[in-house]
């Protein structure tokens, strides 16, 4: 069922950041971190084309020494700490389509997460094109017990509540997050999503915090994560 021909990749990368200054070009062991993303979908032989989507001159300047295109610089609006991913994914899909690109797919990737390899991109990448899914996600597992969360009144007293109603047995729930995910642009599908879920704690490390960057460095230094896996 390969009805999904033109995959791109889009890597969404803006200028500013608060935790960490620079953080998408942040040095890892001799690389930006945005060039674990990068690299990762260069390598995988189903992506055609690998887009860097950013506001930032010097980002846009690495990201083309390093294979990814920047056709054109996403505008300040759409780069701000208010601005919704969803709208700059919109944005950058419609200057790609005006400049003659007419993907059949976008798979996200979000340079914060840069623990991914190839055989994963090209599984998520194979549920839409050979099963019929119209998107496929990573997702990490949540454990919860039956009494989690706390309600407080207007007089302050505590009272313990089910937020979903009676809990499974096991009390897992999933949780998506940005380490991937693909979506078909056309409406030819007939199932909605799936998801793969990932107990892998390295790949769900995400840069957010300056901690963060010294975890990444410390298994990169240290060899704990097979890039190259296909």
């Amino acid at each position: 069922m390969d009805n999904v021909g033109n995959i791109i990749a889009v890597i969404p990368a803006r200028g500013g950041s608060k935790g960490i200054p620079r953080k998408n070009i942040a040095d890892i062991c001799g690389k930006p971190l945005i060039a674990y993303a990068i690299e990762v979908a260069l390598n995988t032989p189903e992506i055609s084309t690998v887009f860097v989507s950013t506001d930032d001159n010097e980002i846009a300047e690495i990201a083309k020494s390093l294979g990814a295109e920047v056709p054109f610089l996403r505008p300040a609006y759409l780069a701000d700490d208010l601005a919704s991913p969803g709208e700059a994914m919109a944005f950058d899909l419609r200057r790609l389509v005006e400049m003659g690109v007419h993907p059949s797919a976008v798979m996200n990737l979000y340079p914060t997460h840069p623990f991914r390899n190839p055989a994963l991109l090209s599984r998520l990448i194979g549920k839409i094109r050979h099963d019929g899914y119209r998107e496929a996600r990573t997702v990490r597992c949540k454990h919860v017990g039956e009494q989690t969360f706390c309600l407080m009144d207007p007089d302050g007293r505590l009272q313990w509540v089910r937020p979903f109603g009676p809990l499974s047995k096991s009390g897992l729930f999933v949780q998506p997050d940005g380490l991937c995910e693909i979506y078909r642009t056309t409406p030819d599908w007939y199932r909605c999503m799936y998801l793969e879920k990932v107990c892998d704690p390295v790949m769900l490390i995400d840069v957010d915090e300056p901690m963060d960057l010294e975890l990444v460095r410390y298994v990169v230094r240290h060899e704990l994560f097979d890039f190259k896996a296909s």
